[in-house]
């Protein structure tokens, strides 16, 4: 991914379909100049997906990006959007509909300082208790961004343990059909 590409000249990361985000991130995250990420909006082609997977790698990573998306790109938003973005390295989207969580108590309950205490109460019985959590091929699909670190779980009581899906459906194959 590097070899021949300038880490201080703006970079366009377009995805028109799904892709590996693994095989672009290592290389995005040592990019010094504005990164824009850019998707197609289309029912056929997950071109957004694809889009939304890398913009969650790069945030958990750490990196500074702008995003846009549209049906064609002729229409003005997206012409606006890409024309800031060639003029000042960003795309500022309108955030006016984000609200702040307000403390309020859940649809199926009335009494939030009981559920409080119901929770308090569950999670220190899951930290003395603990679990192992099967996770299947961390990381598969380049879902850097779906990544939980173990040391965020293991205060919590939860630890991993990995498998592979490769081996399960091996092993799968072995099963005969009548059992």
């Amino acid at each position: 991914f590097r070899e021949g590409v300038d880490p201080d000249r703006p970079i366009i990361a377009a995805t028109a379909v799904w892709q590996y985000s693994n095989h672009v991130l290592p290389g995005l995250t040592k990019h010094r100049a504005p990164i824009l990420t850019v998707a197609n909006w289309s029912g056929q082609w997950p071109g957004l997906v694809g889009m939304l997977n890398l913009n969650g790698s790069l945030t958990k990573a750490g990196v500074k990006y702008s995003s846009i998306w549209s049906e064609d790109f002729t229409d003005e938003w997206a012409l606006n959007g890409l024309e800031n973005w060639v003029h000042n390295g960003t795309i500022e989207h309108d955030l006016s509909h984000v609200r702040p969580v307000v403390k309020q108590n859940p649809p199926w309950s009335s009494d939030y300082d009981l559920d409080k205490e119901r929770g308090i109460k569950l999670g220190q019985k899951f930290r003395f208790d603990q679990s192992i959590l099967g996770v299947f091929d961390e990381g598969c699909m380049g879902m850097y961004n779906a990544m939980i670190p173990d040391h965020l779980l293991q205060p919590l009581g939860v630890f991993k343990e990995r498998m592979s899906q490769s081996t399960l459906y091996a092993a799968m194959l072995k099963v005969q059909d009548d059992t």
